[in-house]
Formats: C-alpha cells, sequence, structure tokens
C-alpha cells in the first residue's frame, strides 16, 4: 500500500492576473493594514474627544451627565475628521477585501505560490511576501522571483486536492 505522504510531495498555486488593477487591489497586506487601521481608531477616539471638549454645543443632551452624552461629530464639518472617517472606511474595506494574497499564504493549502503576469505588469518589489514571480514572454514562462518554500502537511495538501477537484466538477457540470 501506497503511504499517502510519498505520492503528495508539494502543492504549488498559480495565480494569474492580465490587468495591473487587479493585481494591486488584491496584493493588499492584511497585517499592515490591520495596524493601519488600529492606529486610524485611536486617532478618531483622541480627535473626537477633542471636538467633544471644544464643540459642546454637538452634545445631544440625552443623559444626565454630559460625559456620558453622544455627539452629532459626523454632521460636523471639520475636514480633518471627515478625512479620518474616509480613511478608516478605506482600510477596513482593504482588510476585509484586498487581502488575497496574504489570506492564500495563510490558509496554508500551497507549499509554493506564483504569480504568473504578462510582461510590464508590476516591478518585483511589487511581489507579495513569499510568492514567487513568474513572467510570459511570448510562449515560454521565465522565473524572476523565487517563492518562499512554505511547509504544509498532508492533509491540508489533500483538502486542496479536494477543495480543487471539486471546483472543477462544479465547472465541467
Amino acid at each position: 500500500m501506497t503511504h499517502l505522504s510519498s505520492v503528495l510531495k508539494a502543492a504549488v498555486l498559480f495565480e494569474c492576473k492580465q490587468v495591473r488593477g487587479d493585481l494591486i487591489r488584491d496584493n493588499k497586506r492584511r497585517s499592515f493594514l490591520s495596524e493601519r487601521l488600529k492606529t486610524l481608531e485611536a486617532r478618531r477616539q483622541r480627535l473626537e474627544a477633542l471636538l467633544q471638549f471644544h464643540l459642546p454645543h454637538l452634545a445631544n443632551g440625552e443623559t444626565l451627565f454630559p460625559e456620558f452624552d453622544s455627539y452629532r461629530l459626523r454632521d460636523h464639518a471639520h475636514a480633518g475628521y471627515q478625512k479620518l472617517l474616509r480613511d478608516i472606511r478605506i482600510a477596513k474595506r482593504g482588510v476585509l477585501e484586498g487581502t488575497k494574497f496574504d489570506r492564500l499564504i495563510s490558509y496554508r493549502v500551497a507549499n509554493l505560490h506564483y504569480l504568473v503576469l504578462e510582461e510590464n505588469l508590476i516591478g518585483e518589489h511589487e511581489v507579495p511576501t513569499g510568492w514567487g514571480l513568474l513572467l510570459r514572454q511570448e510562449n515560454r514562462l521565465r522565473l524572476l522571483v523565487k517563492p518562499v518554500w512554505q511547509s504544509i502537511g498532508v492533509e491540508e495538501q489533500v483538502i486542496f486536492l479536494q477543495r480543487m477537484t471539486a471546483k472543477k466538477s462544479v465547472i465541467a457540470d
């Protein structure tokens, strides 16, 4: 009987992109965005405390003690506060939607991850962390950046293969 680990030597994932905008959208780093969001939220709390102090007329007055009142700060035309809220919305959207390459590494479904691109789509410095870069030149692929080997267990590889074959059978149906 053949042992499964002797059959599965490596799992490789290839992500192909043709448009720079699609690539950039998927190439956000979740850890960086999460830290940025934490910083922005702390800044928002400090700014709101200052605005509440300097603009007491924006209090809703619904409580007996002013320190427990809510404020209509979003209605106030403070440009810095509005920009901060916009930056927070963008960072939150990035954390939730734009971290495809980070997520694929963290799922631990493949040992090697390659980005396959047309020439001049991105620079080598823009390649997602841990990913390799293959450039299509006519009918050939040229390795520009080597990927980092990700150790995964046999179980993860089996799950990966099951998911891929399930998707393929759905597509074929």
